[in-house]
Formats: structure tokens, sequence, C-alpha cells
């Protein structure tokens, strides 16, 4: 029998054959690292928390109405289910005849599934945000009567919640993940040592079809913020959800190469994809709901400044070219003065006869000038009308504005 005095060696075969040979090398991630992982999820899932009680607990601010709390409450879970992406990444075993393979078999199909959904629940409320607001702010600018309730935002969020679950269906029934383990190096067929990891043969083509789906999906929602870049930040976050969606734009095309590239290091690529995760929501959360907190917590009257946003939102161009009701009532009043001067012109001018002029032409001239006086009162009271038509439609259109909170 052959004895081993060296702790990480062990006897392999009997008589003259018997040796000791290293212990394999699985290469498992280190406690350490995995700790420092755990951190991270523990401090989304505190901030997430807190994003909750916040909500509730300011639920009749303005500020946090206009910005819809529904929506604010899908960021917050979508983030949750993609922070928990991060603790099947760290599930390990040794070979396919572990007792506990199927649970790694599961740990490797549940980390698409959770960043997929994750990720869209996320994103596709910051989308529906910036999309409900764009149809509103549209139609008022058009002069037409629209509602855009929360059904209208829940088909969104539907649509786009089915074409990534059609993706991750098709991905589990082609060629779901499964736990694998290469022996990197061995000694007369004894393994010393080995790596393991998640694959599938045809797996990398469903891997792409949900990063293309993302992509796109983030390019058309930072086209939504460029064309609602004008509406007041108090309705529309645009500034606020561009900037989430480029860091999750930035986060997603460094993280898909880096991960490529150490691939064949397990340990870093474990803390590649947890960290690019950790970002992600992380910076989400923070960009979506710092500022809204900074502004109530430093005692700024919210109420005020979403109302005075309201008023911002009054047209400055109107029916040809008069800029708002007031001066289109002083062109108005100038228009009539000036004509009224203009008639009591031609009146006297038509009244200066010489004393050869006979009575006729006289009276032919007091008919022009009361023609004239009669032409002038009718384009003064269609310009009235129309005055009080235009104010009507801005009133109709300030009363949309103001509804928008309330949708």
């Amino acid at each position: 029998m052959c004895i081993c005095e060296v702790v990480d060696e062990y006897a392999v075969g009997i008589g003259p054959t018997a040796t000791c040979i290293p212990a394999e090398n699985m290469n498992f991630i280190t406690p350490a690292l995995k700790a420092f992982v755990y951190f991270l999820i523990a401090l989304v899932l505190v901030v997430a928390v807190g994003c909750f009680g916040w909500i509730y607990w300011y639920r009749n601010n303005l500020l946090v109405q206009v910005a819809q709390p529904n929506c604010l409450g899908l960021i917050i879970l979508g983030c949750i289910v993609s922070t928990t992406t991060i603790i099947p990444m760290g599930y390990e075993t040794e070979y396919r005849d572990s007792p506990d393979i199927i649970g790694a078999d599961v740990a490797c199909m549940a980390v698409p599934w959770l960043w997929g959904l994750g990720f869209t629940i996320c994103f596709s409320s910051l989308f529906a945000k910036v999309w409900r607001v764009k149809q509103l702010f549209k139609a008022a600018a058009q002069f037409r009567r629209v509602k855009v309730d929360n059904k209208s935002i829940v088909v969104v969020m539907g649509s786009m919640l089915l074409v990534e679950s059609v993706i991750l269906i098709a991905f589990q029934a082609v060629s779901p993940q499964i736990w694998e383990r290469e022996v990197l190096d061995d000694i007369d067929g004894y393994a010393i040592e080995s790596e393991g990891g998640c694959t599938s043969e045809n797996g990398w083509w469903f891997w792409l079809a949900l990063i293309l789906f993302h992509v796109v999906s983030l390019f058309y929602a930072m086209v939504l913020c460029f064309q609602t870049k004008n509406i007041p930040s108090d309705f529309a976050e645009s500034s606020h959800i561009f900037l989430a969606v480029m860091f999750l734009f930035q986060i997603m095309i460094l993280a898909v190469p880096v991960s490529v590239m150490v691939m064949d290091d397990p340990v870093v690529l474990y803390f590649v994809r947890a960290f690019a995760v950790f970002l992600q929501n992380f910076s989400v959360l923070c960009i979506m709901f710092g500022p809204k907190m900074y502004r109530i917590h430093t005692g700024e009257d919210t109420n005020a400044t979403v109302k005075a946003s309201i008023q911002s939102t009054r047209p400055k161009n109107s029916v040809s070219g008069v800029s708002s009701s007031g001066d289109f009532k002083g062109s108005v009043r100038r228009f009539s003065i000036d004509s009224n001067k203009e008639s009591s012109a031609k009146y006297k001018s038509s009244s200066i006869v010489s004393p050869t002029s006979d009575s006729s032409d006289m009276e032919k001239a007091k008919e022009d000038s009361s023609k004239a006086s009669s032409k002038v009162s009718r384009i003064t009271t269609t310009i009235k009308q129309e005055t009080q038509r235009l104010e009507n439609v801005l009133k109709h259109r300030r009363e949309k504005i103001l509804l928008i909170h309330n949708n």
C-alpha cells in the first residue's frame, strides 16, 4: 500500500504501480469572491426594498404620482429578479455522476430565465413610462382627445415579455444548458485539474437572440427619449430614463465581449458576469430614484414645482402665427382701431365735396361710409369669435396636460 506524505496528494493503484498524484484542482470559485458577490446582491436588495418603502411613504406626493408609481414598482421588481441571476451563476458541482447534478442543470437554465425576464420587466417599465407620455403630448399637440390607460401600458409590457418568453422557451426546449466538467490535465488517466461550466450545443444562438432583442429595444428607447427631450422632466423623466438606458446599453456592450474573452477562466467569467448584472440594476435604481429622493428630502416643494411644470407646457405658438390669446386680443384691438381710422378717413374724404356737388353725390358718400362701417363691424365680430374659439382650444389643451398624472 502506498502512503502519501504530501497532504494534497492521494494514492492510486496497487502493488508496484501504486503512486501518489496531486488532488484534482476543480477550479471552484473562491469563498472570498462569492462573499463579495453576495454582498453586492444584498446591497441591491436593500436599496430596492428602500425604494419600495419610499414610494409608499410619499405616495401622495405629486412628484411621485406624476412619475407613475406602478411603473416605478415594476422597475424595482425587475431589478430584484435580474439581480437574483447572480445566485445560480455561482452554483457548482463535480461531474455528471454527482448527486446534485440536477440542481446544477436547473441553475444553468435559471440564469437566462432570471436575467431575461428581470431585464424585460425593468426595461419595459422604463419604456412604457416614456412611451405613455409621448402619446399624451402627441395627442395634445394635435388637439385630439386620447386616453392612455394602464391597459395600454400592460399591452406594451406584455408584448415585450411575450417576445422574451418565446426566445427563452425555445432555448429551454431545443438546446438547454447543462453542467459539464472538462479535464484539463491528468496523470495516467487520473484527472489532476478540471473546470466546470454550463454548456449547450446550440445555446449561443439563443444567447445571441436575447442580446440582440435587448440591444434593439434599448436603442429604440433612446430614440423615444430624444423625441420627448423637450417635455418637462417632471412628466417624462426623459433625461433620467435616457441616462439609465445608456448605462444598460454600455454595460451590455462591454460585458458581452469581455465575457467571451475570459470564457476559459470560470472564476473570472463569474466575476465579470456577476458584476455586470449588479451594475445594471444598481445604476437603474440610483438614477431613477436618487434625484426624486434628493428633491423631496432637501425640502423642495415638489407639488408646486410640478404644477409650475404643467403651466410651462402652454404652447408658445398657435394658429396663424399668433403667440397667445392675449397677443391675439391685442391684434384684434389694433386691427379694429386701424380699421375704424381708415373708415373715418374715408368718410371724411368722401364727405368733402365742392359747393357745386349735387345732393346725389352726398348721398352716395354717406352710403359708402355706412357700408364700410358695416364691413368693419362684421370683421371685428368674426375676429372676436375666432378669439373665443382659440381660447377654448387652449383651455382644453391645458386641461389635457393637467390630467396626465391622473391617468
